[in-house]
């Protein structure tokens, strides 16, 4: 038998023997007896929304709360706040339209604080709600 042949088989029964040892008869893995610290085995699983929203630097909030809406005009819309004043403040209309709520979108509402863990929501053709996802998670980046 050729030496490199030998040895690949070796290598092979090495690697099969380690994997038999971490996975049960049932084919689950094993839990790990202790898990380094700061690993993901570390962190604590939140239920709670608001607590889970806040832990991530964020601020819970509501389609059912006061936000900011926009009605269309002419190939463009126009924002308004939250008491039904127009949006004329160059940094609120960016973040706003950064949002990039697609046209066909009604009944949008949109978040006045720029850390909401929702920002935007609208209702699609078919009248579900819809949340459109940020440039950066539609591309998979976040």
């Amino acid at each position: 038998m050729h030496a490199s042949a030998k040895k690949i088989r070796q290598e092979k029964k090495k690697i099969d023997s380690l994997a038999s040892r971490r996975v049960n008869p049932r084919g689950l893995s094993r839990p790990r007896r202790s898990a380094p610290a700061g690993s993901v085995a570390d962190l604590n699983i939140v239920s709670d929304p608001i607590e889970a929203a806040e832990e991530a630097g964020l601020r819970y909030v509501s389609d059912a709360q006061p936000g900011y809406t926009r009605k269309a005009k002419g190939d463009d819309f126009d924002y308004f706040d939250t008491e039904g004043k127009l949006i004329r403040d160059e940094q609120r209309l960016l973040r706003v339209k950064r949002l990039a709520v697609p046209p066909a979108y009604t009944r949008v509402w949109i978040c006045p604080s720029p850390n909401g863990h929702i920002q935007a929501t609208g209702r699609d053709a078919r009248g579900a709600q819809a949340i459109p996802l940020s440039r950066a998670l539609a591309r998979g980046a976040g």
